[in-house]
């Protein structure tokens, strides 16, 4: 008898339409982070370097995770109008 394939889990959760939506707490990875950023992950990595991100919890020595609750509030930032964008 073969095995059934499995499928590979998905941590984030999903909106009423079934798109991926960051969950609104918890802890949430890189993976499953990058595709709702506006970047790719070597400038992620450079914003983690100039705390233009926030810093990452450390879960092991070779894990690490973001917490949701920081992530959605930064996404919040971004889309705020700058002084300029006002002008």
């Amino acid at each position: 008898m073969q095995a059934k394939p499995t499928a590979k889990h998905q941590h984030s959760s999903r909106d009423a339409h079934g798109l991926p939506t960051i969950p609104a707490v918890g802890l949430i990875r890189l993976n499953d982070l990058l595709p709702f950023l506006p970047c790719c992950k070597t400038t992620f990595y450079t914003w983690l370097k100039q705390d233009k991100f926030p810093q990452p919890v450390r879960l092991s020595p070779n894990m690490v995770a973001w917490d949701c609750q920081k992530v959605h509030a930064w996404l919040a930032a971004q889309n705020q109008p700058t002084p300029t964008d006002q002008a």
